[in-house]
This record gives C-alpha cells, structure tokens and sequence, in this order.
C-alpha cells in the first residue's frame, strides 16, 4: 500500500486549489487527512461503494475506471453499483468486478421509480456495508443522499460539471435544486469537484458549504499517454480534432463555422469529429450544406483514442457550457497535440493562454478562427506549446494526484461523520 499521500499546492504555476484538503482554511476536519495510525495498530481498508447511474462511454464514467484502479493500489476495496440496465453498459466496463445493477428507468420525476431504486440501493448498502457511499452524476448523488439516511456510512458527491438547471429561476429548477439541498443535508454529503470552476458553481447556485467541497482535479493516467510508446501517424494534411457527445453544449457548430472561413484561406486542413449522439445527423447536413465534406470525418467513438490524439496538429474543445475540466483537454495535451479550448468551466486550471495552448471566448467563431489559425500557421509555436502542455499535465493532472484528494476527502467525511 502507498504511504498516505502529500500535498504541495503552493509550487508556482500550479492549478488554483487542485489536490488540496477540503475547506483550504479553517475546517477542522481537515486536521484528521494526515493523521497516521498509532506504532502498532491496525485498520482493515476503507470500503467504498460507487453510485453511478449508468456504464457508457463518457468521461464521468472513465473517471470512475481511473479511480477505481489507482484506489485498490492504495488497499481500498470497492464495489460498484448502476442504477441502469446492464444491457446499456459499454463492453469496455465489462471487467469491471460484479457491479449491482438496479435497472431503474431513469425517471427521476416519478416518485414511486425513484423509491423503488432507492429501496434497492439501501439493500446493497446493507450487504457491502461501506464505510463511504461515493455517487458521480446528479441522479446518482440524489437517489444515494436518499438512500443513506439513517445508515452509518458517509455520502461523497462528485461534482462533474455545471448544469444549467443548478443557475436557472424556472419554478421546476428551482424545486428541483431545493429538493437536492434538502437530500444532501439529511445525508451530511461533502463533495469533491474535479475543478475550482466547478466548486465555486456548485457553492454559488446550489449553496454548499464551501468547507465541505474538496478539489481533485481531473487526471488521466499519464503512462498510457505518453508519446515515446506510439509512433508518429504520417499525414499530408494539418489536422484538427474534436472528441465528445454530438450535443448543443459541446459547441461543435461553432468549430464547423470556424472551419467554414479557415478553408476559404488555405485548402490543406483537415477535420475529425469522433463521438457520437443526437446532433450527429444535423451536423453531418450543416457540413454538407457548407461545402465542407472534404474537410470533414465523422469517426464515431474510436477504439483507440490515444491513435487519435496522435493524429492531430490541434485539438479544439468549443464547448460552450456545462464543463467542469475535460479529460479529452488532459489527453490531447499529454499526447503531444496543441490544445484551443473555450474558457468555460476548468479550462483555464489547465491551460495557461498562450504558454500550454489558447484559451477562446465561447460561442465565438472568429475567436477560433485566430486562434487555430495561429496554430497551425507557426509549426515551431506548435512544438513550444505542445512540450509546455505535456509538462503541465505530468505534473499537475495524473490520476494518482486526484486520487490522492480524493482518498483524504474519504478520510475527511469519515471524520466528519465521527463528530457528527
């Protein structure tokens, strides 16, 4: 087992608040996360049940997969529990040691469905008997605060993104949010946050306590990206590249915009779209309709992101809400590419403008045509940016420094619970 983890968050140019203990002041919980066992005692691992309503592809749920190994080299045992089907899990979970599946429908609006899925929850937290219920995704973290009141274990919520409900004065957001305070609190949930944006969201609409709120933020795991282990992808043409679900607040119409001026002054640029959902076929005319076919692949989800990564000059991330920090900036960054990114969400905890990639208003094509035409006009920029963002990520973004916070956030809700 690893020695209880370090943090040292006051080394220059490192991401505001990322892996440090919750409350970063005054919470006196925050005395017990380096606290050692007595000479001579001992302690059976930390059990930790995972609440995650279902096991797609999606960067939540590979979260969850980083998560899950780096914690059993620490001697947490963990089991995990879906509140959806089986059938809807994606063949690269299928390793994934014996989850409990509750096949809830997923109809959050209907009080009998969500009593039925919590009555099933509480039955596996009684057989696991956890020590932490740790729940990743708005449905999961509600049903879980549910379904651990009265019980003895500690309730973690993983705060992913930011939502626009959570800011919204509509009477239903507003109930709807009302309702989640009122299950976190009967719970006792602390929250870790996988970036300083996301934290302070969630503290200003959904009004928790900002000592309650840990950041770990996101990490990927850096041997499986780095650059010596895949070989060069040859190619004729300057490639850009966009990952994610095919959806309004991924911002890829505005990239296609982009791309529809950027071809009017060079004919050598070349664009991978993988992913899929539910914009996928209006996407697909707005590309046809703009001429831009040539230009343009759909790939789908690829089974080799990492390929990907390496095929690429730049990586473009439009999105244009709802971000909390993304994996595929991490990934992008540590395979080599030069990332441009709208400035939402944790973005900026990642890349500094103009030293690791470019950071663009979002919604705002001419910003990325400036900025991707900037790129790909300076190949030796590239090289400078790209060494910068791969630094960055291995020092800062490794799933072993998340998991680091994330272990002691366990610790600190244990304590929490204790003196409760």
């Amino acid at each position: 087992m690893r020695a209880a983890p370090q943090t040292d968050v006051d080394q220059p140019g490192a991401p505001e608040d990322c892996a440090i203990a919750p409350g970063r002041s005054s919470d006196p919980i925050s005395t017990v996360l380096h606290r050692p066992l007595e000479p001579g005692t001992t302690a059976r691992p930390l059990r930790i049940l995972h609440v995650i309503d279902r096991l797609s592809l999606g960067g939540t749920q590979n979260l969850l997969k980083r998560s899950l190994t780096e914690l059993d080299l620490r001697g947490v045992s963990s089991h995990v529990c879906v509140l959806g089907s089986e059938r809807a899990t994606d063949p690269s979970f299928k390793g994934l040691s014996a989850p409990d599946y509750l096949e809830f429908s997923g109809e959050y609006r209907n009080p009998w469905h969500v009593r039925k899925c919590k009555q099933k929850l509480q039955l596996v937290i009684d057989r696991v008997q956890p020590d932490i219920v740790h729940s990743y995704l708005w449905v999961s973290d509600f049903v879980a605060a549910l379904a651990q009141q009265g019980r003895s274990a500690a309730h973690i919520s993983h705060i992913v993104d930011r939502r626009d409900w959570q800011a919204s004065q509509r009477l239903v957001h507003r109930l709807r949010r009302r309702a989640t305070q009122w299950a976190f609190h009967r719970a006792g949930t602390r929250f870790v946050a996988v970036s300083e944006a996301a934290r302070e969201f969630a503290c200003e609409h959904m009004q928790y306590r900002p000592e309650s709120v840990s950041v770990a933020c996101n990490g990927i795991d850096w041997a499986q990206f780095t650059t010596e282990s895949l070989p060069d992808v040859p190619r004729t043409q300057l490639s850009l590249g966009t990952a994610g679900r095919l959806e309004n607040e991924k911002g890829h119409r505005h990239l296609i915009d982009a791309l529809t001026d950027i071809v009017k002054h060079r004919s050598d640029v070349r664009l991978a779209i993988t992913g899929d959902g539910p914009l996928r076929g209006s996407l697909e005319a707005l590309v046809r309709d703009r001429r831009l076919t040539p230009h343009v692949e759909f790939l789908g989800w690829v089974p080799d992101v990492r390929a990907f990564y390496r095929s690429l000059d730049v990586f473009v991330v439009p999105s244009v809400t709802a971000e909390g920090l993304p994996t595929t900036i991490l990934e992008a960054m540590a395979s080599g590419c030069v990332v441009i990114a709208s400035d939402v969400g944790g973005a900026g905890e990642a890349i500094r403008d103009g030293i690791d990639g470019r950071l663009v208003a979002p919604g705002n094509p001419a910003a990325l045509v400036e900025a991707i035409s900037q790129a790909l006009d300076q190949p030796e920029l590239r090289r400078t940016w790209a060494a910068s963002a791969r630094a960055r990520v291995r020092e800062y973004f490794t799933t072993e420094r998340m998991v680091d916070t994330i272990y002691q956030s366990y610790l600190a809700a244990l304590e929490a619970r204790r003196i409760s």
